[in-house]
């Protein structure tokens, strides 16, 4: 089936028994998993229904509004704005000369500036200036970071393994010396494993592929990556701030990855390594989420039950049929 992403919503042109529209105003974010088809997307639309189809976000919405956001986006509008009257002060202080015209925004409201420009364009210049510096301070610790994280994660993505190869397994029949197997802490992820957190866009282009997220199961491949980024920011020394500002009412005391991550959302892995050939970055989600398998299966014993007759068959006779 295709499907048309439009803002927030997942679309399908063919979807049947679609709920009537009047029933969604007491449906909530996370129990709405249906596609809306195409025909009823202007009545969605315009009716301002906070309808997110086949996401399955477990933050709270106060989350991803945060501070942080308000305070990267009006640093952004205030650069642009300033930038725009600053340069319109410049012209009336210069007298509007014809060439100016081509200043389409400037131009125009030079004529709106006071009878003596010359101190108001001094004061805007310098606001404009503190806005531009005070971004590029918060810039390193907001989500924004992934605008100097991602090119970097790009060219150092690893390229000398076969595109969908797992990573090999230490031979346990000889090493002696192995104290865990798998991935149970942020420690035992590599350099380049909580690299990717902080190079994550947060764009959500892996869970709007993925099989177990679109079927209505509790995985989803981005908080995968943003959990790990949060344990790492928090059991740090010192303590840093994550990609995105954790809800008030969650607390994380450890580094392990299972302060965050379940091993329900692990289990529920396809594999399929959709969400790894999607991802804009080069994040490798598949990595992260067979090293805590590893660590669940061979340190903890914690798998499906499903698992255990292949298991047993895997060691009696080499193969799990």
């Amino acid at each position: 089936m295709r499907f048309l992403h439009a803002g927030g919503l997942l679309l399908a042109p063919d979807v049947r028994d679609m709920a009537p529209i009047a029933d969604l105003e007491s449906t909530s974010l996370h129990e709405l998993t249906l596609p809306v088809p195409l025909d009823r997307t202007p009545e969605l639309l315009t009716r301002g229904d906070r309808v997110t189809v086949l996401a399955h976000d477990s933050r709270d919405q106060d989350t991803w509004v945060a501070f942080e956001d308000a305070l990267v986006l009006g640093l952004l509008i205030l650069v642009g704005v300033t930038g725009l009257v600053t340069e319109a002060a410049r012209i009336a202080v210069d007298g509007q000369p014809d060439f100016e015209r081509w200043s389409f925004v400037g131009y125009p409201l030079s004529f709106l500036m006071p009878g003596s420009p010359e101190l108001f364009h001094q004061v805007v210049w310098g606001i404009h200036a503190a806005s531009f510096l005070a971004f590029l301070v918060v810039l390193p610790v907001t989500k924004l970071r992934h605008a100097v994280t991602s090119p970097v994660n790009m060219f150092l993505s690893p390229r000398e393994r076969v595109k969908g190869a797992m990573k090999a397994m230490p031979n346990l029949m000889e090493a002696d010396d192995l104290e865990t197997i798998g991935a149970a802490t942020v420690g035992d992820f590599s350099w380049k494993q909580l690299f990717d957190t902080d190079a994550c866009t947060i764009c959500g282009r892996c869970t709007s592929v993925c099989p177990a997220n679109i079927t209505g199961k509790a995985l989803d491949p981005r908080e995968i990556v943003v959990k790990s980024g949060e344990v790492l920011a928090a059991s740090g020394d010192p303590v840093v701030t994550a990609p995105v500002a954790l809800p008030s009412t969650i607390t994380i005391d450890t580094d392990s990855l299972f302060e965050r991550i379940t091993s329900e959302e692990v289990w529920l892995c396809t594999s399929c390594r959709a969400c790894d050939d999607i991802c804009p970055v080069n994040i490798e989600i598949l990595d992260k989420i067979l090293d805590m398998r590893r660590y669940l299966t061979l340190m903890e014993a914690d798998f499906p039950s499903e698992l255990a007759k292949a298991f047993v068959a895997m060691e009696n006779q080499g193969n799990p049929w």
